[in-house]
């Protein structure tokens, strides 16, 4: 699980949005400015860094004649100065010439040479001169909290803001909370005072312009202190649209990560009512990164099985079937996806649907081996999201046909840096069980890629696999060492052990500390049914199975059952469960292993 502090940090990005100015920076944390656009003026500023690219011809209207000329030359001055790069000469002049005759492009010029000199001392004195002169002006309560900010005094930075978001005309404010949210980011000291903005932000949820954007950060601000129930009374506020839909899905992430109850249900309840495409990505997501594949599995099955499904569904159904390897179960999917498409109204997200439907065709054709269908696949396929994944099938495909060279070249043609070629190059070579290639890849990768965990997790694999488990065991305990919580790690080191009934003990609580980290992975659960197998505990093994494959039928998972139903004298409700996790059009090896060893076949 991701800190608090990471939680809102991924808040602020989301609200990186052109914002009030040009170039605001913390003192501490940027020598440039960064560019955003003014709330309220199109008079560019920059703070503490950045080039100033206010223009060194002003127009001042209605000038006495008897100030003209000091004007004239304090203006001089100051550009003369910022010519040479004296920036803090050029705040002074520019700052007498505002106390001279206060106009607001004089004090704009001023704060602005001040924070091109970084000097948080001028920006101050500069702003205060300002707010003076032009109390009910919001810009320059903005640059004495950016100042102030600098110098964490966020009690007075606050004040600030509450007088700049107040003086800001409707239109803005929803740009000026988000600057508000965005420049307190930038500190983890300004992380930690944050939540004091909650009062000065609450009556904004009233107002239509800003209601979304205020509930969003205030959703944000209480996921930071774990307020978990409030933060869920802000995502109900918020109205999923298509401009809001990274913020909504946000919220609702980080609510499904930290097990909020509430949430999860209410999401269920609106799922069953009606299928919404941008509140399903974000359950869809949740749930793959939390490896809960069963509950997704039967809620995805329960809205496939409604009249007319909605195409999306499909897909994501499909996807699972995929991973589960019911190669000829998923291309059902896709194909009934593709003819169900007309129940997507746009456009362009129907045209995704279609290529990414035939990319997973190709997929489970290479699977099938039915090369003839993917070369006019995959000509179909032109969006960009997908290039990449696109090159990935070509090279299987290339690969499973025994065409290595061809394959090779086309790798080498593609746009990835030469670490992903390799990456996968590897891949590819696993995908098509040939592992003694794929384990020489991986050396030649490691060669410059020394520090790459997950080359060495796969090269532990690849041994395991190669028989040589004893090298495979010392490279997994290795890199337990470096993350002792990686959860994938720990449960293939105790199947490695149960595969081959040594250390069982040690297997049991590796693959119990995985199901710790991550308890809804059925997948571990099947591991640790293995070991009770090995042990001979069969009951047991049996119920802990028995639990895996309901909720998450993957052959595997399947194969292992029906194992354990064989060796208890269980034989016909072995075979079917067999039958059920067999795809004659591409059998799964494990299952296909267990038939084989104990002389059973299924009939097609």
């Amino acid at each position: 699980m991701k800190s608090h502090h990471t939680i809102i940090v991924n808040a602020i990005k989301l609200c990186l949005l052109p914002a009030l100015m040009l170039g605001f920076a913390s003192w501490s944390t940027s020598s440039c400015a960064q560019n955003a656009s003014s709330a309220s003026t199109n008079t560019d500023a920059s703070i503490f860094g950045a080039e100033s690219n206010q223009n060194s011809g002003l127009k001042i209207n209605n000038i006495p004649k008897n100030l003209e000329i000091r004007l004239m030359f304090l203006s001089m001055a100051g550009e003369i100065s910022a010519g040479s790069q004296n920036y803090n000469d050029a705040a002074e002049a520019y700052l007498r010439a505002a106390l001279t005759y206060p106009d607001e492009k004089f004090f704009e010029k001023s704060v602005g040479f001040a924070m091109n000199a970084k000097s948080i001392d001028q920006v101050i004195v500069a702003s205060r001169a300002w707010i003076k002169a032009y109390p009910k002006s919001e810009m320059p309560y903005l640059h004495l909290s950016t100042a102030l900010i600098s110098l964490k005094q966020f009690k007075a930075s606050t004040e600030a803001f509450k007088n700049a978001l107040a003086l800001t005309p409707p239109e803005n404010q929803e740009s000026m909370i988000r600057e508000i949210i965005r420049l307190y980011g930038l500190t983890p000291e300004g992380l930690n005072e944050i939540n004091s903005l909650e009062s000065i932000l609450a009556p904004y949820t009233k107002n239509p312009v800003t209601a979304q954007v205020t509930w969003f950060v205030l959703g944000a601000l209480r996921l930071e202190n774990q307020q978990y129930d409030a933060a869920f009374e802000a995502l109900q506020r918020l109205t999923l649209s298509e401009n809001n839909t990274s913020e909504f899905n946000y919220l609702v992430f980080n609510l499904l990560k930290n097990n909020h109850t509430p949430t999860q249900n209410w999401l269920d309840r609106k799922l069953q009512s009606s299928y919404n495409s941008a509140l399903f990505r974000s359950y869809y997501q949740w749930q793959r990164s939390n490896q809960a594949s069963g509950k997704l599995f039967k809620t995805l099955n329960t809205l496939a099985n409604t009249d007319n499904p909605h195409p999306e569904v499909l897909v994501y159904l499909g996807e699972l079937e995929v991973d589960y390897l019911f190669w000829t179960r998923a291309k059902t999917r896709f194909l009934t996806a593709q003819q169900n498409l007309s129940l997507e109204k746009d456009a362009k997200k129907k045209q995704l649907l279609l290529e990414y439907s035939n990319l997973k065709l190709a997929e489970i054709a290479i699977a099938q081996k039915n090369f003839a269908e993917i070369p006019n696949l995959l000509t179909t396929i032109s969006d960009a999201s997908l290039v990449e994944a696109k090159l990935k099938v070509e090279t299987q495909y290339l690969i499973a046909a025994n065409q290595h060279q061809q394959a090779f070249d086309l790798l080498n043609s593609s746009f990835l840096s030469a670490d992903q070629k390799e990456q996968v190059w590897i891949s590819m070579l696993e995908r098509q069980n040939q592992s003694e290639k794929a384990l020489t890849a991986i050396e030649k990768a490691l060669q410059t890629q020394t520090k790459d965990n997950s080359l060495l997790f796969r090269k532990a694999s690849l041994l395991n696999q190669l028989g040589r488990t004893q090298e495979s065991i010392q490279l997994h305990q290795q890199l337990l060492k470096k993350e002792p919580k990686n959860a994938v790690w720990l449960n293939s080191l105790g199947f490695t052990l149960a595969e081959k009934g040594i250390e069982l003990n040690l297997a049991q609580q590796s693959i119990k500390t995985a199901l710790q980290i991550a308890p809804n992975n059925y997948m571990f659960l099947d591991s640790l049914a293995w070991v009770k197998f090995k042990k001979g505990e069969y009951k047991e093994a049996l119920r802990m199975l028995q639990q895996a494959y309901a909720a998450e039928p993957h052959p595997e998972i399947g194969a292992h059952l029906g194992e354990v139903l064989w060796v208890m004298g269980q034989h016909a409700e072995a075979l079917e469960v067999w039958r059920q996790a067999y795809d004659p059009s591409a059998p799964y090896d494990v299952l296909v292993e267990t038939l084989e060893r104990y002389k059973q076949t299924i009939p097609n």
